[in-house]
């Protein structure tokens, strides 16, 4: 979080970095732009990578993907991975491969092996893959948009590929400004005519579906059989979204899965948040909302016996909740404390929203239902989803600290047991 104070007033910017225990550490920053995962809608497991050639599931030929950037749909594939829902401004999108390194391959992304007594990866083993993005959409008045890119594919063949997205969202416009009708028109803001949204879209949603290429290696023989796994990023302006894919080849029982799920933070908050407003937020019954934590695990094969947790720290070691604003004035320190409030819509463990502490900072996963945001689809699975809020000392005034630009981080940390 970063703060700016003058005399006259402060205004607070949100800023989450997330640290993943267990694939290392993310810079994720908190903003206005939403980009959700539909897990109701596709699997992050359940991919063959041995699957053979076949009009369903193709194994494609590097000269050909191009092929697949056309008008045909491939959610059908049983490499769907699932649908992506954005509101927000107009983005652009870009896929990054995370990990597991692959040894041997181009410059693309793979499913790599999983090594059946300790769970670590294995660069050696692998099958190359590339994704199809088809962006659609949700009008204001429940039709479907998918006109997009010409209505058609976008490859994302290598780590740095993307896709775009146009603006879209609930927010209403102001009186003088360009406004959509329920229908996406374009006009002047005017309530009587009905052109009152700030984007012509209620949501976007975009296909995301994982193809098999012909390229692999060593994806042979009864030492290769097991668990394969991909873990991918998205970022735009405002947006980053993991998505931990598993994959199989005829694993055996004594072989570890690796885990599956998708993780984000998104800001609710605007991008400065006036001080004067925020000084009056002084307990967690009376708390500013900045983000919503979303955490689904989508592997169901041993839902009773695996949880995850999610905690919230002040240092990127995990060991402290001294949530402050700092800043360096005249080349002294200067900083004032702040809570951070978790409000659960999904927990295991409570259903009222709390104060973060040493001793409650450990929020654990939901086996259950989760409904789309957009349809009626649903899914079972375990999932962990909340509010992040914060709130200040009483008797603060903007005279309370000196002027500086104050800054804050929230660690949070992702574990699955």
């Amino acid at each position: 979080m970063i703060a700016y104070m003058n005399e006259e007033y402060m205004d607070v910017r949100v800023k989450i970095l997330l640290v993943f225990i267990i694939i290392g550490s993310l810079f994720l920053p908190l903003y206005a732009n939403r980009l959700m995962f539909e897990t109701s809608t596709g699997t992050v497991t359940d991919f063959d990578v041995k699957e053979n050639n076949n009009s369903e599931n193709p194994l494609v030929r590097t000269r050909d993907i191009s092929n697949y950037g056309g008008s045909s749909e491939y959610w059908s594939l049983d490499g769907f991975v699932g649908r992506l829902v954005y509101e927000g401004e107009p983005n652009t999108i870009t896929v990054e491969n995370i990990g597991p390194n692959a040894i041997g391959g181009s410059n693309r992304f793979y499913y790599t092996r999983v090594r059946w007594f300790d769970g670590s990866s294995d660069p050696n083993v692998w099958r190359e893959v590339f994704f199809t993005a088809r962006v659609k959409g949700r009008m204001h008045n429940g039709g479907t948009y998918t006109g997009h890119n010409s209505n058609n594919n976008f490859l994302i063949e290598s780590p740095g590929d993307s896709f775009t997205v146009p603006g879209a969202g609930a927010e209403i416009a102001n009186p003088g400004e360009t406004a959509y009708n329920s229908n996406g028109d374009i006009g002047t803001y005017n309530t009587a005519t009905g052109y009152i949204y700030t984007y012509p879209y209620r949501y976007i949603w975009v296909d995301f579906t994982a193809i098999r290429i012909r390229n692999d290696r060593n994806l042979s023989g009864v030492e290769n059989q097991g668990y394969y796994e991909s873990i991918i990023q998205l970022n735009g302006a405002g947006v980053q979204q993991v998505l931990s894919l598993e994959g199989f080849y005829d694993p055996f029982s004594v072989d570890i899965s690796p885990n599956a799920f998708s993780f984000s933070i998104e800001r609710l908050s605007p991008e400065f948040i006036p001080f004067e407003e925020l000084k009056t937020k002084t307990s967690y019954n009376n708390s500013y909302l900045v983000g919503h934590v979303r955490f689904h695990y989508t592997d169901n094969t041993n839902p009773v016996n695996t949880t995850g947790t999610v905690g919230f720290y002040s240092d990127s070691a995990g060991l402290s909740t001294d949530f402050r604003f700092r800043a360096t004035v005249a080349g002294t320190e200067v900083s004032f404390p702040y809570s951070v409030v978790f409000d659960p819509v999904i927990c295991g463990n409570t259903s009222t929203a709390s104060t973060v502490s040493s001793m409650n900072n450990s929020f654990t996963t939901e086996f259950g239902r989760v409904n789309s945001v957009i349809d009626s689809q649903f899914s079972d699975e375990i999932a962990l989803t909340g509010d992040l809020r914060i709130f200040l000392a009483s008797g603060l005034t903007s005279t309370s600290f000196p002027a500086a630009n104050y800054s804050s981080v929230i660690y949070a940390f992702v574990t699955i047991n």
